[in-house]
């Protein structure tokens, strides 16, 4: 049973796979997880040190005290609430995750070895009831898609593998029922953890069971031949069992206790820098590769140390973390992707792309070397604008490359109209002026108007089909939105860094990061407004008539996708050392009545009710909670969503452009999804007024050299600054509705050595991923 821990040192895959990540992820993540956190030892003892317990309660509450956001991250965020979006990239956890077992004591667990190369493999799972419970919810959320599926599968015959599903998915879920039943009557309890180690080439499981022969009676429900050769003997610590895969190397079994555990923790910890495992429920390392596994109710944290991985390797040499100058075009409540690309390896592209090519332009070979790396595609809102970002080192040659794309603007337009001969429709393009931070600069502009593709667009999205193509503010724009207006607010953005509201709005590990400079990649993709209304009458209407993707197939895609709320994922440098990090958020959980609410109307959703009908009351029943913006985009009570996760205008475009290029449009689509007259040239018109500012903090007066002024306060508050307890949210703000600042990292940025927990010499813990909830004022 044990021999498959056993792999090719050279081609050695993780114990717990990537793929099983990902499918994890789907599933709502912390479903089950309702109880409050309280570590558990393996002796099972119902005192334990009080003193010590309450001495920890403390350090964690001090800890979690939430500093007040700057003014203008307030501000920022006030306006992304404003427009019914997300005020925190993540919503934090009601209560922290379910009990898990004390980390150091599964350690001491771990065999005796006299050098690290001796540690192959070691998985820990803390507490893998968890995942029982994600599965349970699986199997509620994927009933109703693959009924879709199984019907769409009728009249598409490049769909007839999922025919049967529907029946075959009935005796799929009893079948689980039944296993799910062995596995709880077995006698192993997987809520108090378990190892699974590979040491000096001998593999051992560490469970805990009501009796020795437990787990290998249980493999035999489903095996017969599985684990005949396993020998388990009960351990010291009561209630413990360790198997092997013979006698031999069952006698041979020493633990290392508590300083094997302290070596084992060192270990783990130079995998994984600046990794909290006192928060990880899975921890796992195998020839260089470490990951560590967050499971608190509604989320997924994964943070990943590929280790020697080559094509990890590859990855990360073609990135470079440093400054992020671009973001500073990113709104909060915004999905983007950003990354920086080392200038080398673009500069060798460059290079080789145009060597020998004489027909380039010197100016755009110009150009071309002076592509910083930086890399941006962002959603916008207030104005509704698409763009994608090349950082420039400077846009000097920029009027030359315009120059070179306004000389045959007459070709470009007959080609694309003859590419794209639509009924009605007209392409225009020609060179305009964008203003750009109070220049005018010229753009090449393709516009497509006459199509009622077009004003669906503009109503769902603010969008119309008009692309704009040019340099300024030290990046080359290449954006979808509806006037040269709304195009160059976006362009004219800082590009200084992120603003303190997007500081505020992400995870504080990755604002730490990103102010250290120690991150090269960052995405971040809202999904909520795929699963509105205005999504779903979209695909029914636009697809009708679409035989290879019908608005059944489409939607069934979508449903199964709907445990999903957002993803974040990052990579970042640090102690020399590459890390991928994820946080998958779910719509809801088990901990709270309203993460329950949450869970039921999601999966009425996918079982055929409306959505304004199953998130519509969680918005008026839960008006101060973090997820409310996520749940007013699902009931379509947030226009700005769709444009602005990124992914939804995308998804909006695909929908529409689909059936003009198969040649499958519905003409009735107007009617049916109310669109209203003259939509584009109405987006037009508002596209045009300028985006609101939020209001400026005010520069803090020196004292010393401020003129003297007999009006002013005798005390030494001024008139702008906060009341002293500026830690209070306003009395129009809830509690609930703040998000913690982000805690700057130090410049220089001081290189974490140890994960937070064990003997680590004191390094520096760095913020969490997971934003903490703001404590509850007293009154």
């Amino acid at each position: 049973m044990l021999r498959p821990m056993r792999t090719d040192r050279r081609a050695w895959n993780p114990p717990l796979s990537l793929a099983l990540v990902a499918a994890l992820a789907i599933a709502p993540m912390g479903a089950g997880c309702g109880k409050k956190e309280e570590e558990t030892a393996p002796e099972a003892a119902e005192g334990g040190d009080k003193a010590e317990e309450k001495k920890a309660a403390e350090a964690e509450s001090a800890e979690n005290k939430a500093k007040a956001a700057p003014a203008e991250a307030k501000a920022e965020l006030a306006e992304a609430k404003e427009a019914g979006l997300p005020e925190a990239a993540l919503a934090p956890p009601p209560v922290e995750a379910a009990p898990k077992t004390k980390l150091e004591d599964l350690l001491a667990f771990v065999p005796k070895y006299d050098s690290p190369d001796k540690l192959g493999v070691l998985v820990v799972v803390r507490d893998a009831s968890v995942f029982i419970d994600y599965a349970d919810e699986a199997a509620r959320f994927v009933e109703g898609p693959i009924k879709a599926l199984a019907e769409a599968a009728q009249s598409n015959k490049q769909l007839e593998d999922f025919a049967g599903m529907g029946l075959a998915f009935p005796m799929f879920k009893a079948q689980y029922t039944g296993i799910k039943g062995t596995v709880e009557q077995s006698g192993v309890h997987l809520d108090k953890g378990m190892l699974l180690m590979e040491v000096d080439g001998t593999s051992y499981i560490v469970y805990s069971g009501d009796k020795p022969e437990a787990l290998a009676e249980l493999v035999r429900t489903f095996d017969q031949d599985m684990g005949k050769d396993v020998a388990c003997k009960g351990l010291d610590a009561p209630g413990y069992v360790v198997c092997a895969d013979g006698q031999g190397d069952l006698d041979a079994f020493e633990p290392g206790g508590a300083a094997g555990a302290t070596a084992v923790r060192a270990q783990l910890t130079a995998g994984l820098p600046g990794v909290d495992f006192e928060k990880s429920n899975i921890i796992a390392s195998a020839e260089g590769v470490s990951m560590a596994v967050e499971t608190p109710p509604g989320l997924m944290v994964v943070s990943i140390s590929p280790g020697d991985e080559p094509e990890f390797d590859e990855v990360s040499e073609q990135l470079m973390p440093g400054e992020a100058k671009l973001l500073g075009a990113v709104q909060p409540g915004a999905g983007f992707i950003w990354a920086k690309v080392n200038k080398d390896v673009i500069a060798a592209g460059v290079e080789e792309e145009m060597a020998g090519d004489d027909g380039t332009p010197e100016p755009v070979k110009a150009m071309g070397k002076k592509l910083n790396g930086e890399f941006l595609l962002a959603g916008h809102y207030e104005p509704s604008t698409f763009a994608m970002q090349f950082g420039l080192d400077d846009t000097d040659d920029w009027a030359g490359v315009a120059a070179e794309l306004g000389k045959d603007l007459g070709s470009a337009q007959k080609d694309l109209n003859d590419e794209f001969d639509l009924e009605g429709g007209e392409w225009t393009v020609n060179m305009i002026d964008v203003q750009v931070q109070g220049q005018a600069v010229k753009a090449l502009h393709a516009g497509l108007t006459g199509v009622p593709e077009v004003d669906v667009m503009a109503q769902l999205t603010g969008l119309t089909v008009d692309g704009y193509v040019f340099a300024g503010n030290d990046a080359l724009h290449v954006a979808l939105g509806a006037s040269p207006e709304a195009i160059g607010h976006v362009a004219s953005a800082s590009h200084e860094g992120p603003s303190a509201g997007l500081m505020a709005y992400l995870p504080p590990s990755l604002s730490s990061a990103i102010e250290a400079k120690q991150v090269s990649m960052v995405m971040h993709l809202p999904f909520d407004s795929l699963y509105g209304p205005e999504t779903r009458q979209l695909m029914e209407s636009a697809l009708k008539d679409v035989p290879d993707l019908s608005p059944e197939l489409a939607l069934a895609i979508i449903d199964l996708m709907s445990p999903l709320s957002s993803s974040t994922m990052w990579i970042t440098h640090n102690g020399g050392k590459a890390q991928l990090h994820m946080a998958v958020q779910s719509i809801g959980h088990h901990a709270t009545p309203e993460g329950k609410d949450a869970l039921e109307a999601a999966i009425a959703v996918t079982q055929g009710t409306e959505p304004a009908a199953a998130f519509g009351p969680l918005v008026d029943k839960y008006p101060t909670s973090p997820r409310l913006a996520l749940y007013k985009a699902r009931a379509g009570q947030s226009k700005a969503s769709l444009v602005a996760s990124g992914v939804g205008a995308m998804v909006t475009g695909m929908a529409l452009a689909i059936p003009v290029i198969e040649g499958k449009r519905n003409d009735a689509m107007i009617e049916e999804l109310e669109i209203e007259k003259d939509a584009a040239e109405k987006a037009k018109e508002k596209s045009k007024k300028p985006p609101k500012k939020p209001d400026p903090k005010p520069a803090p007066e020196d004292k010393d050299s401020a003129p003297a002024d007999d009006n002013r306060p005798t005390d030494d508050t001024r008139p702008d600054e906060q009341p002293t307890d500026d830690t209070k949210p306003a009395d129009d703000t809830k509690p609930e509705d703040t998000k913690p600042a982000p805690e700057p990292s130090p410049n220089p940025a001081p290189e974490p050595k140890g994960d937070g927990g064990g003997d680590d010499g004191g390094a520096p813990k760095p913020p969490p991923i997971i934003p903490k909830k703001p404590e509850r004022e007293k009154k």
